[in-house]
């Protein structure tokens, strides 16, 4: 087998174009968005930390503002702040 030298941008093609074969109703620019959308849940899970995140599916719990739980991020009572205001 030959090794062939390919930059990132080549390589990126190469498997954006696999990944386009193998999903033929899925457009580039489509395929482009959810690239970003993964990359940027990624960065967010890697800034925050995987132990800050639980699966609370498995205990049948959903996210309720009015619960006495702590936030899990940072461990605050949020239930009097807004969810949708950004604090000034």
């Amino acid at each position: 087998m030959i090794k062939e030298k390919v930059g990132m941008k080549k390589a990126k093609g190469q498997i954006y174009n696999f990944i386009l074969v193998h999903n033929p109703d899925t457009r580039r620019n489509t395929l482009y968005q959810r690239i970003n959308r993964a990359r940027k849940i990624y960065e967010f899970i890697k800034k925050i930390g995987i132990d800050k995140i639980n699966d609370s599916s498995e205990r049948g719990e959903r996210l309720n503002p009015n619960s006495s739980t702590l936030c899990p991020l940072c461990n605050g009572d949020h239930k009097e702040e807004s969810l949708w205001k950004r604090s000034s």
